[in-house]
């Protein structure tokens, strides 16, 4: 069962009356003309230091570079969960927004058509964002059937001047947010996304994972060597001990050599 926005949020205390009564010209638009999708936020760094998710445990340092593998825990995005759950959100979607032109293998131009989206103005969305389109039950909001996912592209709030409205430093000061309008790019049906779930199961995340890329240790009969090279400063520390066997006068020394090393680019301790 995924969240749905069940009433009008107008904003907090203080906000305009004329700006709460477009945001709801909005709201009653969208729900007249428009149809609901499901919405999924991609989950990012502000998220991650809000508390709302966390780094994917699947990431390691070691194999930076190599964590847009795809996985099942952060789907290529880093966080867990990768998106947020569904929330259920009533847009609009016209044709085209915009038409790009193509250069197909074969050196045919192609039109590439992009659809557009006007949504109310909460949930917030931005770029990356999910769209799904979605078939519902009649009588609750339980998802029936999944058909097209799009990515949120470009997406711009429609705002008006608030009271105070003004400039500081090219910044426009003050805009109320009415609602949001996006390109849409549809992914095709193989498209990795649509193995993204629409409401994240937690409890497959691991305690103590292993990134699903990792090379398996070497077996006894699978030694593995290397050579690394390190600019060291070495120091020794020299310790004698000495034994007289009785009766006779000989005497045996032993001295033992204990040889320790710091590297000057990276810090580390090298003993011998």
């Amino acid at each position: 069962m995924a969240k749905t926005l069940v009433n009008y949020n107008l904003g907090p205390a203080g906000t305009p009356q004329e700006v709460k009564d477009l945001r709801k010209s909005s709201y009653d638009l969208h729900n007249e003309l428009g149809f609901p999708v499901m919405f999924k936020h991609r989950w990012t760094a502000k998220d991650a230091a809000n508390g709302l998710t966390s780094p994917c445990p699947l990431h390691d340092d070691l194999y930076a570079g190599r964590d847009s593998e795809w996985d099942k825990i952060c789907f290529g995005t880093g966080y867990v969960g990768g998106y947020a759950d569904g929330q259920v959100v009533y847009v609009t979607i016209q044709d085209t927004q915009e038409a790009q032109i193509k250069i197909g293998p074969t050196g045919i131009l192609t039109m590439d058509m992009h659809p557009a989206l006007t949504a109310p103005w909460l949930p917030k969305m931005a770029d990356g964002d999910l769209i799904i389109l979605v078939e519902f039950d009649s009588n609750e909001w339980t998802v029936i059937d999944e058909e097209e996912r799009y990515i949120l592209r470009d997406v711009a709030p429609i705002s008006m001047r608030g009271p105070g409205w003004g400039r500081q430093k090219g910044t426009l000061l003050n805009r109320q947010t009415i609602s949001q309008q996006s390109a849409l790019d549809k992914l095709p049906s193989t498209h990795p996304l649509y193995r993204v779930p629409i409401v994240f199961d937690y409890s497959t995340v691991p305690d103590d994972p292993t990134p699903p890329f990792a090379p398996e240790p070497p077996g006894p009969d699978q030694a593995q060597q290397s050579m690394v090279s390190v600019v060291v400063h070495m120091h020794g520390i020299e310790d004698t001990t000495q034994e007289q066997e009785f009766p006779g006068t000989e005497v045996m020394t032993q001295r033992t050599v204990r040889m320790f090393g710091t590297s000057s680019e990276h810090g580390s301790h090298i003993i011998f």
